[in-house]
């Protein structure tokens, strides 16, 4: 989702979520038993899997001292004997779906639009792993992947899920919390799921083609700035390279199939997925508000969840408006949020390196097996486990036919506690909300937003 400047104004600024190199989280949250493969358990045993017990030092992970401005010699390709290309990707992906059994249980569909001579194509999986029934009550869940071309490793999560949703009887398993595993079951048999793999491919294509830093379309649109909310609002630090939002709002193909998708399909959870950075973030992106709904503390309490047993408690959660230090305009999040109404609506930062501005692969992708390997087993079993949190604590089944109140309100004071507990720049909102400590937090906050109004108004090559 981010781009180049940004992975890096946004480390600098909110150290909390600097990103440690997934080898670095991988190492922490093992153990200590075993010698090779060991099991990685989290403290309360809600994961049990199998990795590396020593895990490569690649360039640019945080092992090794970083610096933005030392000398790159070789910037990072993919490495196919682990990465695939669109073509196999889909191949092997449309196979697996094929051989589904029940075979009911998974379906296939191609979507296709056209602006002139310029055609989009989009695939969507729709997974029932219970098999298809009538009744209508399920947990409808979206998930899109591969929306900006150089976030390879997104839609590869992507595929990792669905295989594993497909063998549905395996899943619950690999959860050796009791508790956990039973919230699995229940969610699986009560759940319906349409996974977008690659929402750019022709952007994607862009890459494989050796375009590494890529992220618009194949005409030169960023898919994630082309959406009716706030669009075309240009920031100080607007980069046309890399967000040009086009030429009218929704004028991308790609944008209005998964717009149309949204509003047919009416999914309780929508979950973007990016990389760039680690972080776990909701509405809104354009400006620094905290949306008030009935859902907003439960999602939070999940999310630290998630942030605690698969981010090793370092990813940033919050509005993505508060919590990254700048705003983003024209975003999907934003206008399936407000426009739709979609109860639970997210994006998902799932890997981020450090790396020159233009070792784009290495900084949005992992660049050896044990970290690919790393970063696919923990965020694929971190969806499940916030897919059955959802489930369980019925956040979403009692509002499937409530309207959404979208009236900007104080926030609870539970709302403080939680976002203080995981956010650390989330004291502009306190400040601005809570009625104690009010000097100290203005003050602080005051001080917060000159930080920010300064690093938005520095050329962007100084940013990082």
């Amino acid at each position: 989702m981010r781009r180049k400047d940004e992975v890096f104004r946004h480390c600098t600024f909110a150290p909390a979520c600097q990103n440690a190199s997934m080898e670095e989280q991988a190492s922490k949250s093992r153990d200590g038993s075993g010698a090779n493969g060991r099991e990685d358990v989290s403290k309360n045993g809600r994961t049990n899997e199998l990795l590396p017990s020593k895990v490569d030092d690649e360039p640019g992970s945080s092992h090794q001292s970083r610096t933005l401005s030392r000398t790159v010699t070789r910037f990072a390709k993919p490495d196919y004997s682990y990465y695939s290309t669109y073509e196999t990707f889909i191949s092997k992906l449309k196979e697996s779906v094929a051989s589904a059994e029940p075979t009911e249980s998974a379906q296939w569909e191609t979507r296709s639009a056209k602006d002139g001579d310029y055609e989009a194509q989009t695939d969507i999986i729709t997974i029932r792993p219970s098999a298809f029934r009538e009744g209508g009550d399920e947990m409808r869940v979206l998930l899109n992947f591969g929306e900006h071309g150089r976030e390879i490793i997104t839609s590869e999560v992507g595929a990792k899920l669905v295989r594993s949703l497909l063998a549905r009887q395996s899943l619950p398993a690999r959860f050796k919390n009791q508790t956990t595993s039973e919230k699995v079951e229940d969610m699986l048999g009560n759940t319906i799921i349409k996974i977008v793999p690659v929402e750019n491919k022709n952007g994607r294509i862009l890459v494989e083609a050796g375009n590494f830093c890529e992220r618009k379309n194949g005409r030169g649109v960023d898919l994630n700035r082309n959406w009716g909310l706030d669009w075309g609002t240009k920031a100080p630090d607007y980069d046309p390279e890399e967000e040009y939002p086009g030429k009218a709002p929704f004028s991308e193909p790609e944008v209005r199939i998964t717009k149309d998708l949204v509003e047919e399909f009416r999914p309780h959870i929508w979950i973007n997925f990016h990389s760039g950075m680690e972080g776990l973030f909701i509405p809104y992106n354009y400006k620094e508000k905290v949306p008030t709904t009935p859902l907003i503390d439960s999602v939070l309490g999940v999310l630290k969840i998630i942030n605690d047993q698969y981010c090793s408690s370092k990813c940033a959660i919050g509005p993505g408006g508060n919590t990254v230090g700048y705003l983003a305009h024209g975003t999907a999040d934003d206008y399936i949020f407000d426009r739709i109404g979609i109860p639970v609506v997210m994006t998902w930062e799932i890997y981020g390196a450090n790396a020159h501005r233009d070792d784009c692969f290495r900084m949005f992708n992992p660049i050896s097996m044990s970290s690919y390997t790393d970063v696919l087993l923990r965020w694929e079993l971190a969806i499940v486990d916030f897919l059955s949190e959802a489930y369980d604590r019925k956040i979403l089944r009692s509002l499937k036919n409530t309207p959404l109140n979208l009236v900007y309100e104080k926030k609870s004071s539970n709302q403080s506690e939680i976002l203080d507990a995981i956010d650390p720049d989330s004291i502009l909102v306190t400040a601005l909300f809570d009625y104690t400590g009010i000097v100290e937090g203005f003050v602080f906050a005051l001080i917060l937003i000159g930080l920010r109004s300064r690093i938005r108004k520095r050329p962007l090559r100084q940013r990082i």
